[in-house]
């Protein structure tokens, strides 16, 4: 295999029951998941596979500490039989999986990131009554434009979180706006798919995430960042990036900007970058390469394990 693009999951890829079988029968995997328990000071199987895993989505530091945890272990395994990234990079919070990886920051630091990260999106979503809503069928012009007239009528906080593919638009906002636009649509377009993801909150939404943001760029100042040792690709930047100083401000930026997948996988394979693995339990990320680009090909960490 050429040395492919690691590609970690973000936290829509949690379910209960995660990771159990590779964590009981690797040990690269048992040491990462060694170091987060040491760390935390508590036991993370029982959060993703355990008798709290139930309640974990529930949870954001929880699911977000979960997800990074069982991507490093994939990629730890995938080490450990001989498979190294020529580039990684992750969607959402898998970007903090990718800093990782990479070398920018120590696991155990990295962990730290994750938690703090998932505290102030819990903190601050209580405030507020927002959520998610994926609009499947429209295109970003389309959905900007429906957006832009809603806002402009009644003043709302709607945003574009994600572009997750050509057709699959992710918007954040207040839950009531979310079922205004999900009414809008539905009275005005044919063949749209709409779905409340009920994520707990209104991620990636300058207007109601900006404290959160604010707050966790001084936490970031407290944390050793360090010249990449694999090159990382920053979602948020949409270029590969070695300045600790960017890499650092982008974690914090990225709370309140859009995650436009669509157009860093473009920018990936148009540096001729042809070979990626969905580094994660999941295989969202390479369904979605599919709706991107027919012309390269997307393996996930479990397949490629599962065969060794």
């Amino acid at each position: 295999m050429n040395e492919p693009v690691f590609l970690f999951d973000g936290q829509g890829s949690f379910f209960p029951g995660i990771g159990k079988s590779l964590i009981e029968n690797y040990h690269a995997a048992r040491e990462i998941i060694n170091t987060f328990n040491t760390v935390l000071q508590d036991n993370i199987e029982e959060y993703c596979y355990g008798k709290k895993a139930i309640m974990t989505k529930k949870n954001n530091m929880w699911i977000q500490l979960t997800i990074t945890a069982i991507n490093l272990a994939y990629a730890q395994v995938l080490a450990a039989i001989g498979i190294f990234p020529r580039v990684c990079s992750g969607h959402s919070l898998g970007e903090i999986s990718a800093l990782i990886f990479s070398g920018i920051v120590s696991i155990e630091d990295g962990i730290r990131i994750v938690k703090k990260r998932g505290e102030l999106m819990d903190y601050y979503s209580k405030e507020l009554s927002g959520d998610m809503m994926a609009v499947i069928g429209l295109n970003l012009e389309k959905v900007e434009k429906i957006i832009s007239e809603l806002k402009i009528q009644n003043n709302m906080t709607l945003e574009i979180a994600n572009i997750n593919s050509p057709d699959q638009i992710i918007v954040s906002g207040l839950i009531d706006e979310l079922y205004s636009l999900r009414k809008y649509i539905l009275d005005n377009e044919k063949k749209v798919s709409l779905t409340m993801l009920n994520v707990g909150g209104p991620w990636h939404n300058p207007q109601l995430m900006e404290k959160a943001s604010e707050e966790f760029a001084v936490f970031l100042d407290t944390i050793p960042f360090h010249i990449p040792e694999k090159k990382f690709f920053s979602v948020t930047l949409l270029d590969d990036e070695n300045d600790i100083d960017h890499i650092k401000k982008s974690l914090s930026l990225q709370l309140v900007s859009r995650v436009n997948w669509n157009r860093a996988v473009e920018i990936l394979i148009n540096k001729n970058y042809n070979s990626f693995i969905e580094i994660g339990a999941g295989k969202i990320l390479k369904n979605l390469l599919r709706k991107i680009s027919s012309n390269v090909s997307c393996e996930t960490a479990t397949s490629i394990i599962d065969k060794s």
